[in-house]
C-alpha cells in the first residue's frame, strides 16, 4: 500500500531538517570561558607542578577567517623562566618537547568538545618562539589508547581527563618527526595575514583543452 504523496513530502521535509540542523556551537561568552578553563586543566592537572609554574596562558581565539560555523584556535603560552626546582637548574622540556607533549594532550581535549577548534598555537614568550599545527592533524598525530572514547558533552570532561592525565610525556623518535614535520614556525598574526593574502588571491586560469 502507497502513502499519499504529501505524507511521503512531509518525511522528506521532516528528514531534511534534522539532517541539516548543525550541532550546538557552545560560543557564548560564558561557554567560551568554560572551555578555556577545561583547556588549562588539560594542559596542566593539579598535581603537576612544573606545567602549571610554566604555564601562563590557555585562550580559545575565534579564527576570523572562518565563513562557516564559530571556529577557535587554541593559544597557548608559556615561560620556562618561571621553573623552579631544587632538583633542576632549567626547564627540562625543550620547544619541540613541549609542543609535541601539550599537543596531543590538545588532540584528546579537541575530541571531548563538539565545539569547532582550527589550530593549536604554541607560544615560548621567554624566546619568541611560536608555531602551530592544525587539530585536525594532531588528533590524526595521537589518538588515546581506549576502545570506545567518551561522548563529546561537558557532562563528560572528568572520563575525557582520565585519557588526558595519561598521556605520554615521552615521545618516541618517530613519531616526533611527524609531529615536527607538521609543526609550522610561524605565529598566529602571521599566519592569519597570509591567509588573508591567499584568500585575496584570484583563482589560477585553468589553460583550455585542445577539442
Amino acid at each position: 500500500m502507497r502513502l499519499p504523496l504529501i505524507l511521503l513530502c512531509c518525511l522528506l521535509l521532516a528528514g531534511l531538517a534534522g539532517a541539516q540542523q548543525p550541532a550546538p556551537p557552545d560560543s557564548s561568552a560564558e561557554q567560551v570561558k568554560a572551555l578555556e578553563q577545561r583547556l588549562r586543566r588539560t594542559l596542566a592537572g593539579p598535581g603537576e607542578q612544573s606545567l602549571n609554574q610554566v604555564l601562563t596562558a590557555a585562550l580559545l581565539v575565534r579564527d576570523e577567517l572562518s565563513d562557516s560555523l564559530p571556529v577557535y584556535d587554541l593559544v597557548v603560552r608559556f615561560d620556562p623562566r618561571r621553573y623552579q626546582s631544587p632538583h633542576a637548574g632549567i626547564y627540562p622540556l625543550t620547544f619541540e618537547d613541549q609542543f609535541v607533549f601539550w599537543g596531543k594532550r590538545i588532540a584528546v581535549f579537541s575530541r571531548s568538545t563538539r565545539v569547532p577548534t582550527g589550530r593549536y598555537y604554541l607560544h615560548d614568550v621567554a624566546t619568541g618562539r611560536q608555531a602551530w599545527i592544525t587539530t585536525d592533524e594532531a588528533r590524526l598525530l595521537y589518538r588515546p589508547k581506549a576502545t570506545k572514547l567518551p561522548p563529546a558533552v561537558p557532562a563528560a570532561f572528568s572520563r575525557w581527563l582520565l585519557l588526558i592525565d595519561a598521556v605520554d610525556a615521552h615521545t618516541d623518535l618517530r613519531s616526533m618527526g611527524r609531529w615536527v614535520q607538521l609543526m609550522r614556525e610561524e605565529s598566529r598574526d602571521q599566519a592569519t595575514e597570509r591567509r588573508r593574502r591567499e584568500a585575496a588571491q584570484p583563482p589560477p586560469i585553468l589553460p583550455e583543452r585542445e577539442p
